[in-house]
């Protein structure tokens, strides 16, 4: 079994004893920059986002970047061909 896929969708970071919690940001865009299938294709220090679209219950595992500016983060989303990015004051996705 995938470890990521015991993990509720979020954000998390890759630490030296794995996948840990961040005290997460209460404003700002996280982004998906590039998918991964299992922790092995993190690596120390990333970032990685776990979703699920609610639209086909498809679960995503990403790299993911932090970024403040909406329009920076729209342009990376984009960039990436996400199909999504997450607003987190809102607490919902923004769909691309």
């Amino acid at each position: 079994m995938n470890k990521l896929d015991e993990l509720a969708d979020g954000t998390y970071i890759l630490g030296a004893s794995g996948i840990e919690d961040i005290e997460a940001p209460t404003s700002g865009y996280w982004v998906g920059i590039r998918s991964i299938e299992s922790i092995d294709d993190a690596q120390l220090g990333d970032f990685v986002g776990i979703w699920t679209d609610s639209a086909d219950g498809k679960r995503y595992y990403d790299e993911t970047v932090f970024e403040i500016d909406r329009g920076i983060a729209l342009a990376l989303g984009k960039k990436y061909k996400q199909i999504s990015i997450w607003d987190i004051e809102a607490d919902k996705p923004i769909y691309l």
